[in-house]
């Protein structure tokens, strides 16, 4: 069970539906279903948050088209704690 939690950002804006959407609700669900997860904790107002979004959503759906175990989520971190 590997997670890596990045306090870094993405931004909410062009979401990739690989890029798993993490809450307060279904943290623990999320985390129980993948093996190998990285959480990226962001701020929406974020300069560098919103420069990282598309890099991010292209990287979660590489894994995906690789057939990879391993995924990439968001938590934003103004309304989750």
């Amino acid at each position: 069970f590997a997670v890596l939690a990045l306090a870094s950002c993405v931004l909410a804006l062009g979401d990739s539906p690989n890029v798993l959407v993490v809450t307060d609700a279904n943290i623990k669900d999320t985390l129980a279903a993948h093996e190998n997860i990285i959480i990226d904790f962001y701020a929406p107002w974020c300069g560098h948050c919103k420069k990282l979004a598309p890099e991010y959503d292209r990287a979660a759906d590489l894994l995906k088209e690789q057939g990879s175990k391993a995924v990439l989520a968001k938590v934003d971190a103004t309304e989750n704690r």
